[in-house]
């Protein structure tokens, strides 16, 4: 059960329902973003060594693009 659904989040912000169009291209897109955030994030953990500290061990770099990637994921979703 979700708190929140996407016609309430539309309708907060004031965005009009547009007609669902697919663009295969972008979807390509964002998993491409999102693997190569893993593969950064991953080799970044691997280079701090082997202890389990978190997010301490990723770079604000890193954490930036997953902010940025987090945020046009939740357009992406709204708008599809």
């Amino acid at each position: 059960e979700q708190p929140y659904s996407r016609d309430m989040a539309c309708a907060i912000l004031g965005l009009q329902k547009q007609q669902k169009v697919r663009c295969k291209a972008l979807e390509d897109r964002l998993v491409e973003l999102v693997v190569i955030a893993m593969e950064k994030t991953e080799t970044e953990m691997n280079l701090a060594g082997d202890n389990q500290l978190g997010f301490e061990e990723i770079s604000g770099a890193t954490m930036w693009l997953w902010q940025h990637l987090s945020t046009q994921l939740i357009f992406f979703v709204l708008f599809q």
